[in-house]
């Protein structure tokens, strides 16, 4: 018996909503809508709440007259640079309260002008890569004013809001799903994102690397793609020992990937994360549905979060 029930992924870039809802009928997931909606100003970090929610609320509208959602719940993918990552050691001899201390702490220094409390942090436990044996952290941080903002515009259209997360985090998990018999393997996924280019290396559906670069416009993509794949191998990891390498987000064409492979000789897959579900017959004429798939990995790794 299975307990996922609808569940609708909203993935927010700088200039635009993305929603994919999936259902669960005769133990199959069912694609049963995937729309965008360009914001009709882009927002930013510093915008207040109220201009926030208006700017997102006016894209939602236009996509719930195009097809209402059948399922209240939802859930949030959010772009690359809202978050901050970093990986420390791990004690195994802290207890939660020291180890809760040693992370505000960390957190004191990286934003000086900010109380920990300020935040909410992701703990992820992975192997060390560079010395083995011990274990490490990685923390994904992000303001809790965001998470106030996704809760509040989910009350006001009257939805239930389950999970908030890094939109490549999300979309790794279509990555996983791919590769179920595969888990042990290493892959590589690389998001384009309007300001942020992050690399992740997965492991047994965990990050066991994970990098943000921040670019100012569209053409250091390729330059910052092959820098960032070829670090990797500084943090010991061997990239003759990834099985595959994936690509998503937006505007990847065929010149950025024949690019990339005449810059560090690897070939990136784009990834289709449509392919792990059943499709609504609706959905054949749709032209996002067709075209654009590789832009709607994060909506759909979240809306596959199990809930």
């Amino acid at each position: 018996m299975s307990f996922f029930k609808g569940h609708a992924g909203f993935n927010i870039s700088g200039s635009k909503l993305q929603i994919v809802e999936i259902d669960y009928q005769d133990d199959k997931f069912i694609l049963e809508n995937v729309d965008e909606e360009y914001f009709s100003e882009f927002w930013t970090l510093s915008d207040s709440e109220a201009k926030i929610i208006t700017i997102l609320q006016k894209a939602y509208n236009e996509i719930i007259l195009r097809k209402p959602l059948k399922s209240n719940l939802i859930s949030f993918s959010l772009p690359d640079d809202i978050f901050k990552i970093i990986e420390i050691p791990y004690e195994p001899a802290l207890s939660n309260v020291d180890l809760k201390k040693h992370v505000d702490w960390e957190l004191s220094v990286i934003f000086p002008k900010n109380k920990p409390e300020d935040f909410t942090c992701q703990f992820l436990l992975k192997d060390s890569i560079l010395f083995e044996g011990r274990k490490n952290l990685l923390l994904i941080i992000i303001p809790k004013k965001y998470l106030k903002i996704f809760h509040k515009f989910s009350v006001r259209n009257n939805l239930k809001l389950k999970f908030v997360d890094n939109a490549h985090i999300a979309a790794t998990s279509i990555i996983s799903l791919e590769n179920s018999e595969q888990l042990d393997a290493k892959f590589l996924s690389v998001l384009v994102n309007e300001k942020t280019i992050s690399v992740i290396v997965v492991q047994n559906g965990n990050p066991i690397y994970f990098k943000i670069s921040p670019i100012k416009s569209a053409s250091e993509t390729i330059v910052t793609i092959a820098e960032e794949i070829n670090k990797v191998s500084d943090h010991g990891i061997d990239k003759s020992q990834i099985e595959s390498f994936y690509i998503s987000g937006e505007s990847i064409s065929e010149y950025l990937l024949h690019a990339v492979k005449e810059n560090v000789d690897i070939s990136l897959i784009k990834l289709n994360p449509f392919n792990v579900l059943h499709v609504s017959d609706a959905l054949n004429d749709n032209e996002i549905y067709r075209e654009k798939y590789n832009s709607f990995t994060s909506s759909t790794g979240i809306a596959l979060r199990k809930v």
